[in-house]
């Protein structure tokens, strides 16, 4: 019975570790595919900033040598850029001005004669048929390079188009290092036809050529590594991607199982055949609680989510184990966060007194150009201190302070918060009962984001309409927009942290709206119907549980 004990234990626990693991790993790795697509988003906007410029319009007609030296002659301006490659194309495919940035040893050099092949020999890298046309992606080049190209328009986006800025970023050990960085997780990336890659990324190509999107496996008795395949811009498979991370939650798992096997061991060695049928019984039948709890958490996306397990037995110090290594882990992203948020606050006041005495001190000696610099420069750092806030209020526990209110009193209050576009039409249609008792602070942030998100959504004009009823103890919101809708795949990703589909943004937004809601012990949700419009429902107990703390 013993050894049936221990082969069950090892099945049931052990494979809701690894399926633990597994969920982690997979997580890490679409953390790390974010942060890359953040990285191609924001070259394109550096692309795209420089491409719809006057001087560089002016530029790619006459190639006068004042903007290069105004621009691009010293090499910090391509530092500044964080690009190692710039190149300005007209439109008879001919290059007006290419150069590389080494940022090894700070000089700059003539682009890769690899890359003025490529761009003769494919026009579609270049070609632009409207002022809005964007093309991103990867190629492959002596290392892999981020690529974006823009159409060389007026600062007014007026054409005709005059040829193309293409800028790009090889992702080099810095680049790799950098991304790495931002979620503090190793990462190292091969080319999928590389034939002098580590073993293990063969294994993995296998695996993703049969069409699965991220791949796991052990790497050593301590190491785990997840997989993920990326294409270029041509769309077929260039990269593959390797995260890797500590097989912390395995490993506890194991000791938690050995030391539950001696337990029942010195249980049934001192209490023999009535021992053993007493574990018959009630042992195995907690083990299964257990296992149901460790797999309720792994499907769980609360960062603050608990086994819930009460009992003083053996099997609490398993539990106990599993949630003091979810406790600091979430204690760590907390501090991190405000390490993060610290360090960013403080160049970023220096920079903004700079930009401020700039203005005051030479306000009627600057020019327009210079005056529009310091102004990005100063929404640049209140978007990136809301980056931060975002950051920070993400990591943070939620604690409620409750008082009463009604529904229309709350959407009144947000609405009154927010600049409503002449071109839309609001319609409150909420009402002034029940009385509810929220954290309203809290749910005003949670409308706000709403309404400025359905505005963002209709950006030709349309019509948002926000609704209230009492629903037995609860009180059920809606707000539905005419927007253009969003797809299937894109509803499903709405509330996960780091997704966006915006050029700008790190997807914190609608996170944080979830986790306030569901710390009132309400739900939210989203329906869409592409070209017709979203609706959001928030449905929230009219008194919220008592000692309510964080739900993400």
């Amino acid at each position: 019975m013993l050894l049936a004990l221990y082969v069950s234990s090892q099945f049931i626990l052990m494979n809701d570790f690894e399926r633990l693991e597994k969920q982690q790993v997979q997580k890490n790795v679409k953390g790390i595919l974010n942060v890359l697509s953040n990285e191609l988003l924001d070259l394109s906007s550096t692309t795209s900033d420089w491409a719809i410029w006057d001087d560089t319009y002016a530029f790619i007609q006459n190639g006068n040598e004042e903007y290069i030296q105004a621009n691009l002659g010293d090499p910090a301006g391509f530092a500044s850029l964080r690009v190692n490659v710039i190149v300005f194309i007209n439109t008879q495919g001919d290059i007006v001005f290419g150069k590389t940035f080494n940022y090894g040893n700070n000089t700059v050099s003539d682009i890769p004669q690899s890359l003025s092949q490529l761009l003769a020999a494919d026009n579609s890298l270049w070609h632009h048929i409207d002022a809005n046309s964007v093309i991103t992606g990867y190629i492959s080049l002596e290392e892999p390079l981020l690529f974006a190209s823009s159409p060389i328009l007026t600062t007014q986006k007026e054409g005709p188009i005059e040829g193309a800025l293409i800028m790009g970023r090889y992702l080099n050990s810095d680049e790799i290092e950098h991304v790495s960085q931002t979620l503090n997780l190793p990462i190292n990336v091969s080319k999928s036809d590389d034939l002098k890659a580590e073993p293990d990324f063969s294994a993995a190509k296998s695996a993703l050529s049969d069409g699965t999107s991220v791949f796991v496996q052990p790497l050593d008795g301590n190491t785990v590594g997840g997989y993920a395949l990326i294409d270029d811009v041509y769309g077929n498979p260039f990269l593959i991607l390797r995260v890797t991370m500590d097989r912390e939650i395995y490993n506890q798992g194991i000791d938690s199982v050995n030391y539950f096997i001696w337990a029942l061991l010195a249980i049934f060695l001192g209490f023999g055949g009535i021992g053993a049928v007493v574990l018959e019984k009630s042992v195995v039948s907690r083990v299964n609680r257990l296992a149901k709890e460790v797999r309720r958490v792994g499907k769980s996306k609360n960062l603050s989510d608990r086994l819930s397990w009460n009992k003083t037995d053996d099997l609490s110090i398993l539990a106990n184990a599993i949630d003091s290594m979810m406790e600091e882990r979430l204690n760590a992203i907390g501090e991190l966060s405000a390490m993060v948020g610290h360090d960013l606050r403080n160049p970023l006041t220096g920079i903004s007194n700079a930009a401020y005495y700039l203005k005051m001190k030479y306000a009627s000696e600057t020019n327009p150009r210079t005056r529009q610099m310091l102004d990005i420069i100063d929404r640049d750092i209140e978007y990136a201190n809301k980056i931060v806030n975002d950051l920070l209020d993400y990591s943070r526990k939620i604690h409620l302070e409750v008082t009463e209110s009604n529904p229309k009193s709350l959407v009144d209050e947000a609405l009154a918060s927010v600049s409503i576009p002449t071109n839309i039409q609001v319609v409150n249609l909420t009402e002034n009962k029940p009385l509810l008792k929220v954290d309203v602070d809290k749910m005003m942030r949670v409308f706000d984001n709403l309404i400025k998100n359905a505005f963002e959504a209709m950006p030709e004009g349309g019509k948002l309409t926000v609704k209230s009823k009492e629903n037995k103890d609860k009180v059920e919101f809606t707000l539905t927009d005419t927007g253009a809708g969003v797809p299937k795949e894109t509803l499903d990703k709405l509330f996960t942290p780091l997704f966006t589909t915006k050029a700008k943004g790190m997807g914190f937004g609608l996170s944080i709206c979830k986790r306030i809601v569901e710390a009132h012990g309400g739900k939210i949700s989203a329906e869409s119907t592409v070209g017709e419009g979203t609706t959001f429902k928030i449905l929230v107990p009219i008194e919220p549980p008592l000692e309510r703390g964080d739900n993400s």
